[in-house]
Protein backbone atom coordinates (compact mmCIF):
# COMPACT_ATOMS: atom_id res chain seq x y z
CA UNK A 1 0.00 0.00 0.00
CA UNK A 2 2.77 2.23 -0.50
CA UNK A 3 4.63 1.94 3.06
CA UNK A 4 8.11 1.13 3.88
CA UNK A 5 8.99 -2.29 4.88
CA UNK A 6 12.17 -2.60 6.87
CA UNK A 7 13.56 -5.96 6.64
CA UNK A 8 16.73 -6.99 7.96
CA UNK A 9 19.29 -9.93 8.71
CA UNK A 10 16.82 -12.57 8.56
CA UNK A 11 17.88 -16.06 7.31
CA UNK A 12 14.23 -17.10 7.82
CA UNK A 13 12.59 -16.37 4.10
CA UNK A 14 8.98 -14.86 4.62
CA UNK A 15 6.43 -14.07 2.10
CA UNK A 16 4.97 -10.49 1.18
CA UNK A 17 1.60 -10.89 -1.16
CA UNK A 18 1.41 -7.93 -3.78
CA UNK A 19 -1.82 -8.23 -5.83
CA UNK A 20 -1.85 -6.50 -9.31
CA UNK A 21 -3.88 -3.41 -9.07
CA UNK A 22 -6.73 -3.31 -11.66
CA UNK A 23 -7.20 -2.45 -14.38
CA UNK A 24 -3.73 -3.56 -15.10
CA UNK A 25 -2.16 -3.01 -18.36
CA UNK A 26 -1.77 -6.49 -20.29
CA UNK A 27 -1.40 -7.35 -23.87
CA UNK A 28 -4.62 -8.50 -25.56
CA UNK A 29 -4.54 -12.30 -26.63
CA UNK A 30 -3.76 -12.88 -30.31
CA UNK A 31 -6.43 -14.91 -32.46
CA UNK A 32 -4.33 -17.95 -34.18
CA UNK A 33 -6.31 -18.42 -37.44
CA UNK A 34 -5.45 -21.68 -38.22
CA UNK A 35 -6.78 -21.23 -41.78
CA UNK A 36 -3.47 -19.07 -42.28
CA UNK A 37 -0.90 -21.32 -41.02
CA UNK A 38 1.81 -22.53 -43.49
CA UNK A 39 1.80 -26.27 -44.27
CA UNK A 40 4.56 -27.88 -43.09
CA UNK A 41 6.08 -30.87 -41.73
CA UNK A 42 6.28 -30.14 -38.25
CA UNK A 43 4.57 -32.05 -35.41
CA UNK A 44 3.68 -29.00 -33.31
CA UNK A 45 2.99 -25.27 -33.91
CA UNK A 46 5.91 -23.63 -31.92
CA UNK A 47 6.24 -20.20 -31.25
CA UNK A 48 9.56 -18.82 -29.71
CA UNK A 49 9.66 -16.33 -26.43
CA UNK A 50 12.92 -14.42 -26.00
CA UNK A 51 14.20 -14.42 -22.45
CA UNK A 52 17.61 -12.80 -23.25
CA UNK A 53 15.96 -9.61 -21.46
CA UNK A 54 16.17 -11.04 -17.76
CA UNK A 55 19.69 -9.87 -16.45
CA UNK A 56 17.97 -9.52 -13.07
CA UNK A 57 16.69 -12.81 -12.90
CA UNK A 58 13.34 -11.17 -11.16
CA UNK A 59 11.23 -11.91 -14.30
CA UNK A 60 7.98 -15.11 -15.00
CA UNK A 61 6.58 -15.92 -17.72
CA UNK A 62 2.79 -16.42 -18.36
CA UNK A 63 1.42 -18.43 -21.06
CA UNK A 64 -2.00 -18.20 -21.91
CA UNK A 65 -4.08 -20.22 -24.40
CA UNK A 66 -7.61 -20.33 -24.64
CA UNK A 67 -8.86 -22.86 -27.23
CA UNK A 68 -12.26 -21.23 -29.64
CA UNK A 69 -13.17 -24.69 -29.42
CA UNK A 70 -14.79 -26.27 -26.06
CA UNK A 71 -14.44 -30.26 -27.53
CA UNK A 72 -10.92 -30.16 -28.08
CA UNK A 73 -7.84 -31.58 -26.94
CA UNK A 74 -4.47 -29.97 -26.89
CA UNK A 75 -0.80 -30.78 -26.50
CA UNK A 76 1.70 -28.03 -24.91
CA UNK A 77 5.72 -29.18 -24.98
CA UNK A 78 7.88 -26.27 -23.98
CA UNK A 79 11.92 -26.59 -23.91
CA UNK A 80 14.32 -23.89 -22.97
CA UNK A 81 16.90 -22.99 -25.59
CA UNK A 82 16.09 -25.53 -28.40
CA UNK A 83 13.26 -26.51 -29.63
CA UNK A 84 11.25 -29.77 -28.52
CA UNK A 85 11.81 -33.12 -29.77
CA UNK A 86 8.72 -35.67 -28.85
CA UNK A 87 10.25 -38.21 -30.73
CA UNK A 88 13.23 -38.61 -28.77
CA UNK A 89 11.44 -37.34 -25.72
CA UNK A 90 13.91 -34.03 -25.17
CA UNK A 91 11.65 -31.25 -23.56
CA UNK A 92 11.63 -29.84 -20.02
CA UNK A 93 7.44 -30.26 -19.83
CA UNK A 94 4.36 -31.83 -21.74
CA UNK A 95 0.93 -31.13 -20.71
CA UNK A 96 -1.91 -32.66 -21.94
CA UNK A 97 -5.01 -30.10 -22.16
CA UNK A 98 -8.51 -30.29 -22.53
CA UNK A 99 -10.33 -27.52 -23.15
CA UNK A 100 -13.89 -27.32 -22.14
CA UNK A 101 -14.02 -24.08 -23.41
CA UNK A 102 -11.63 -22.41 -20.69
CA UNK A 103 -8.28 -20.19 -20.61
CA UNK A 104 -5.39 -21.96 -19.60
CA UNK A 105 -2.29 -20.23 -18.03
CA UNK A 106 0.89 -21.80 -18.26
CA UNK A 107 3.50 -20.37 -15.54
CA UNK A 108 6.79 -20.28 -15.26
CA UNK A 109 8.47 -18.31 -12.14
CA UNK A 110 11.69 -16.56 -12.02
CA UNK A 111 13.98 -19.56 -10.58
CA UNK A 112 12.71 -21.85 -13.93
CA UNK A 113 13.99 -19.21 -16.22
CA UNK A 114 16.74 -17.35 -14.68
CA UNK A 115 19.54 -19.16 -16.90
CA UNK A 116 17.92 -19.61 -19.94
CA UNK A 117 18.05 -17.19 -23.42
CA UNK A 118 14.52 -18.77 -24.74
CA UNK A 119 11.68 -20.59 -24.39
CA UNK A 120 10.09 -22.13 -27.46
CA UNK A 121 6.59 -24.08 -27.06
CA UNK A 122 4.87 -26.04 -29.18
CA UNK A 123 1.41 -26.69 -29.58
CA UNK A 124 -0.37 -29.41 -30.87
CA UNK A 125 -4.47 -30.15 -31.43
CA UNK A 126 -5.18 -33.96 -30.69
CA UNK A 127 -7.48 -36.58 -31.88
CA UNK A 128 -10.09 -37.92 -29.88
CA UNK A 129 -8.34 -37.09 -26.52
CA UNK A 130 -5.61 -39.27 -27.42
CA UNK A 131 -1.80 -38.22 -28.25
CA UNK A 132 -2.25 -39.29 -31.60
CA UNK A 133 1.13 -40.01 -33.86
CA UNK A 134 3.12 -37.22 -32.65
CA UNK A 135 6.01 -37.42 -35.82
CA UNK A 136 2.52 -36.67 -38.15
CA UNK A 137 2.19 -33.13 -39.62
CA UNK A 138 0.25 -30.97 -37.02
CA UNK A 139 -3.27 -30.08 -38.43
CA UNK A 140 -5.77 -27.86 -36.93
CA UNK A 141 -9.29 -27.53 -37.23
CA UNK A 142 -10.46 -25.02 -34.88
CA UNK A 143 -8.71 -21.54 -34.20
CA UNK A 144 -7.31 -20.55 -30.45
CA UNK A 145 -5.97 -17.43 -28.46
CA UNK A 146 -2.83 -16.90 -27.09
CA UNK A 147 -0.93 -14.26 -24.55
CA UNK A 148 2.33 -14.36 -23.27
CA UNK A 149 4.01 -11.46 -21.20
CA UNK A 150 6.20 -11.38 -17.94
CA UNK A 151 6.13 -9.95 -14.58
CA UNK A 152 8.73 -9.35 -11.99
CA UNK A 153 9.43 -7.91 -8.51
CA UNK A 154 11.96 -5.78 -7.38
CA UNK A 155 13.53 -4.04 -4.65
CA UNK A 156 15.68 -1.18 -4.01
CA UNK A 157 18.90 -2.05 -1.91
CA UNK A 158 21.17 0.31 0.12
CA UNK A 159 22.40 1.96 -2.27
CA UNK A 160 19.41 2.66 -4.53
CA UNK A 161 19.68 -0.21 -6.94
CA UNK A 162 16.99 -2.26 -8.32
CA UNK A 163 17.53 -5.80 -7.44
CA UNK A 164 15.61 -9.11 -7.62
CA UNK A 165 17.97 -11.43 -5.53
CA UNK A 166 16.60 -14.04 -3.29
CA UNK A 167 13.12 -13.33 -4.41
CA UNK A 168 10.63 -15.36 -5.72
CA UNK A 169 7.72 -14.54 -8.40
CA UNK A 170 5.06 -16.50 -7.96
CA UNK A 171 0.80 -16.62 -8.95
CA UNK A 172 -1.75 -17.97 -6.91
CA UNK A 173 -2.38 -20.21 -10.11
CA UNK A 174 -0.50 -23.62 -10.71
CA UNK A 175 1.11 -24.73 -13.67
CA UNK A 176 -1.49 -24.69 -16.92
CA UNK A 177 -4.41 -24.07 -14.66
CA UNK A 178 -8.14 -22.82 -15.06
Amino acid sequence: FGDEINIQNTTEPFEILIPRQSPILMPSMTRQNVRTFKTTNLPFKYYHVNLTHQQNHGISLHIEFLPEHANLSYLFVIRFDDKPDLKNEIFDDKQLVCSQGKKYTYFLDNQQISHHQSAIFGIRELKQFQEDDLDTPVRFTSDYSLRMYTSGCYYLDNKNHWQSDGLLVKTKKKTFSE
